[in-house]
């Protein structure tokens, strides 16, 4: 079996091609790959909650999945985004039972996403997919001529921090302070 990658969210935005959705912007460790996808506005208004730790007045259907497998002695190990069928992302939630053995179920990507930042467990994925996903980016253009915040200097991340922030873009807003806090970190 193929070794996998971890992704990070690097980014999160209205879909410049698709009407009423959204892109999430999935980066591996290196900075080397990105994976773009294209999510609904439901999925991308949970990711935002969870990335800004707001608090919602009732479980959402995120919440419900997750406080049901807790409920029934289980826990989310990890999501794998594995395959592209016909231009669709497909993932899987690894959870593992109270007896710990491994389950793996179907989801989409955004679902699997959403649930693995909220229970804080990593998103995984195979380097051919990487590398087979790459010519999609362009459904997401940087601002800058940078392709990843590795590439910014933490003076560099603070303004654009302070750009995206006057434009409300809060999930944007949560990646650039966690890149600030991993630079800050290895210094």
């Amino acid at each position: 079996m193929e070794a996998t990658v971890e992704l990070t969210l690097m980014a999160l935005s209205k879909s410049k091609v698709a009407e009423n959705s959204f892109v999430m912007v999935l980066e591996d460790e290196e900075g080397a790959y990105r994976l773009t996808v294209v999510i609904g506005a439901s999925e991308a208004q949970y990711i935002g909650i969870v990335l800004e730790k707001l608090q919602t007045k009732r479980p959402l259907t995120h919440d419900l999945l997750l406080a049901t497998l807790h409920t029934l002695g289980g826990r989310l190990a990890h999501v794998l985004l594995h395959s592209i069928v016909n231009g669709v992302f497909m993932a899987e939630l690894h959870i593992v039972d109270e007896k710990g053995e491994t389950h793996t179920i179907d989801a989409r990507p955004s679902d699997a996403v959403a649930l693995a930042l909220a229970q804080r467990v990593r998103i995984l994925t195979y380097p051919s997919l990487l590398r087979d996903a790459a010519s999609q980016a362009d459904l997401y253009a940087p601002e800058s001529s940078k392709t990843s915040y590795s590439d910014y200097t933490v003076a560099e991340l603070e303004e654009l921090l302070q750009r995206v922030l006057e434009k409300e873009d809060y999930e944007s807003a949560a990646r650039i302070r966690e890149s600030i806090n991993k630079k800050r970190n290895k210094i």
